[in-house]
């Protein structure tokens, strides 16, 4: 299994491939394929539309809504961190 601790601190930074070894160390073990070949790299991740999750990537309802929910919370995390004076 993919090490989450290999991955560039901030998502801005993460490679497509962190991209992919991001969802495969959550279990997603097919999504990581598409994500690559569509050159899914850290902002790409933070723009993504739910819509475009759901209905763009061929991905099952269930895994697709879960990676809607992993990449809002990557997108909540990122923009606190934005706005942290420190």
């Amino acid at each position: 299994m993919a090490s989450l601790y290999t991955l560039p601190t901030s998502i801005k930074e993460w490679s497509c491939n962190d991209v992919r070894t991001f969802l495969t160390a959550l279990g997603f073990n097919f999504a990581p394929k598409v994500f690559l070949a569509e050159k899914i790299d850290g902002i790409a991740l933070l723009l993504l539309r739910r819509e475009e999750i759901l209905y763009s990537f061929g991905l099952l309802a269930g895994p697709a809504l879960k990676i809607c929910g992993i990449v809002e919370q990557l997108r909540q995390d990122f923009y606190v961190d934005m706005s942290d004076p420190d």
